[in-house]
C-alpha cells in the first residue's frame, strides 16, 4: 500500500546511509489549496551529508547543490498501484570525473540497497 511503502522507505533509508531531512505530502498540501480528489503523492528528500560536503567544498562544484536533498516521489496510480520515482545516480554518475562520479557511483548502490526492502521484485 501507498502508506505501508512510505514507511519502509522511512526505515530503510536510514539503515543505507542516508538521513531523511525532509518530507512533502503533496496529496495533503494539494486538499488545503482546494483540489478536489488530489492523488497520493509523497517526495521523501533524501541526503548522504558526508557525500555531498564532498561534492561542494570545493566552490566550482556548489552548483550541484540545486540536486541536493535528492527528492524520491512515492505516489499512486489511478489504478492504484503504488510506485516510486528517482533519478538515476549511476547514470548521472558517468556525466563526471573524480569526487563527483565516486559519491554519485556510491549513492546510487546505497539508494539501490534501500529500495531492496521497499519495491518488489
Amino acid at each position: 500500500s501507498f502508506d505501508e511503502t512510505v514507511e519502509a522507505l522511512r526505515k530503510s533509508a536510514p539503515a543505507n546511509d542516508w538521513h531523511i531531512p525532509d518530507e512533502r505530502d503533496l496529496t495533503g498540501l494539494w486538499a488545503e489549496e482546494g483540489v478536489e480528489s488530489p492523488p497520493k503523492i509523497r517526495v521523501i528528500y533524501l541526503c548522504n551529508a558526508h557525500g555531498g560536503h564532498a561534492i561542494t567544498k570545493d566552490d566550482e562544484l556548489k552548483a550541484m547543490s540545486v540536486m541536493m536533498p535528492m527528492g524520491l516521489s512515492i505516489y499512486e496510480t489511478s489504478k492504484g498501484q503504488v510506485e516510486i520515482s528517482f533519478m538515476n545516480l549511476g547514470m548521472m554518475s558517468a556525466m563526471f570525473v573524480g569526487t563527483t562520479h565516486d559519491v554519485l557511483k556510491a549513492s546510487a548502490q546505497n539508494l539501490e540497497n534501500a529500495l531492496k526492502d521497499v519495491v518488489e521484485q
